[in-house]
C-alpha cells in the first residue's frame, strides 16, 4: 500500500483536483480505502458534489452502504439534478434492503442492533434497469466507469 500521509498535509485548494484524480485512480484499481482517503482529503480542501458522489461510490463499492447512502444524500443536497447520485442512491437503498439489514432508525428512535462494521459484498455487476425517463446504469467491471442507456460513456466517477 502507498504511503498517503503526505497528502494530508496539503492545505492549498489548488491541489484538490490532483488529489481527487488520485482517488479516482485508486478506485479504478479497486483500492477503495485509499480512494476513500483521497476523496476525504479533497473534500476538506473543496467541498463539491462530484467529489462527494465519488466518495459515496467508493464507499458503496467497498461495502459501506450506510455511509454511502449518507454521502449520496449530501451530494444530492449540493446538486439535486445529479442523475448518477440519484440512481446510485436508489441502488444503495436496494442493496441495503436486499442484504436483510433493516433501515437505520430515525434519529432518537433507538438502535438497530447492527454492528457499524458489518458489511456485505456488492457484486461486480451494478446494472440498473431504466425507470421512466431515467437512463440505466451498467458498471464496467474492469474500470468501474459506467455506460448510460444510449451506449455512451457516462461521467466516470
Amino acid at each position: 500500500d502507498a504511503d498517503l500521509s503526505i497528502i494530508s498535509e496539503v492545505e492549498d485548494p489548488y491541489f484538490e483536483p490532483t488529489i481527487n484524480n488520485l482517488g479516482q485512480c485508486f478506485r479504478k484499481l479497486r483500492r477503495f480505502s485509499d480512494a476513500i482517503y483521497c476523496f476525504e482529503v479533497a473534500l476538506a480542501l473543496v467541498n463539491n458534489a462530484g467529489t462527494r458522489a465519488a466518495l459515496a461510490f467508493s464507499k458503496h463499492l467497498a461495502g459501506y452502504v450506510d455511509d454511502a447512502i449518507a454521502d449520496y444524500h449530501e451530494a444530492l443536497a449540493m446538486k439535486p439534478d445529479d442523475a448518477f447520485s440519484a440512481e446510485m442512491l436508489n441502488k444503495a437503498l436496494e442493496d441495503l434492503l436486499s442484504s436483510g439489514q433493516a433501515m437505520p432508525p430515525a434519529p432518537g428512535a433507538g438502535s438497530t442492533g447492527l454492528d457499524d462494521d458489518e458489511g456485505f459484498e456488492i457484486g461486480g455487476d451494478m446494472t440498473m434497469s431504466s425507470r421512466g425517463d431515467q437512463s440505466s446504469v451498467m458498471m464496467n467491471e474492469s474500470d468501474s466507469s459506467f455506460i448510460d442507456a444510449s451506449g455512451g460513456m457516462g461521467e466516470d466517477l
